[in-house]
């Protein structure tokens, strides 16, 4: 059952539209496979950066970050942002006026008017490609599993306890592939190495060549 957003909600959050339609998106996450990666390479392309991978890319178009705490380590990133910069952060919202705002709920479908969301940002960073009409939502740097010492490719935070991909993150995206299809979405995974088996795999190489 998805539970009704409150009036007040409803009222802060930005009506989503399909603003992404007819587009193909890279939804950018934070695992070790893109340690050295040429972000160059997406230049032009459509992206969401989810959380620091903002500090990454080459040409910003799109962020999106789930915890105030995010924003309050990253503000001047975030009030720096030249693109369109998503939150599903009621406070983050209030303190930054530019932030759209989405609604956001857990449930086993893509409903209309809200955000489907997951274990972690990056979950959510999809839900919000498919909630803006992407036919093609492309995923790098979605491990899901740690490297020896290693759980992100950037070195601003690490995951301390790397059961939890198994154990949380992964079960978190079942039934994703079927629910994106029924709307006449297509997922793809092109992070090397991914644990993840949810979505059909990729190469990032022969996207880019028909992109």
């Amino acid at each position: 059952m998805v539970l009704a957003p409150s009036p007040a909600d409803v009222a802060q959050a930005w009506p989503l539209q399909p603003i992404l339609a007819g587009e193909t998106v890279f939804v950018i996450g934070g695992g070790a496979s893109l340690r050295g990666f040429d972000f160059g390479r997406l230049a032009g392309l459509r992206t969401i950066a989810v959380n620091q991978a903002a500090a990454h890319v080459a040409t910003p178009d799109m962020l999106f970050f789930t915890d105030t705490n995010w924003f309050e380590a990253n503000e001047a990133l975030v009030r720096g942002w030249p693109g369109i910069a998503f939150t599903a952060s009621r406070e983050s919202k209030r303190r930054h006026a530019g932030l759209r705002q989405v609604l956001t709920t857990a449930t086993n479908d893509f409903p209309p008017g809200l955000v489907r969301r997951g274990r972690s940002s990056g979950h959510t960073a999809v839900g919000l490609a498919i909630a803006l009409g992407a036919p093609l939502t492309v995923l790098l740097g979605f491990d899901m599993h740690a490297e020896p010492g290693r759980s992100h490719f950037h070195d601003e935070y690490r995951t301390w306890d790397a059961a939890m991909y198994a154990r949380e993150f992964i079960p978190s995206f079942a039934g994703w592939d079927r629910g994106a299809r029924a709307l006449g979405a297509t997922v793809l995974n092109a992070t090397p190495g991914s644990a993840l088996d949810e979505f059909r795999r990729a190469d990032l190489a022969d996207l880019l060549h028909r992109s």
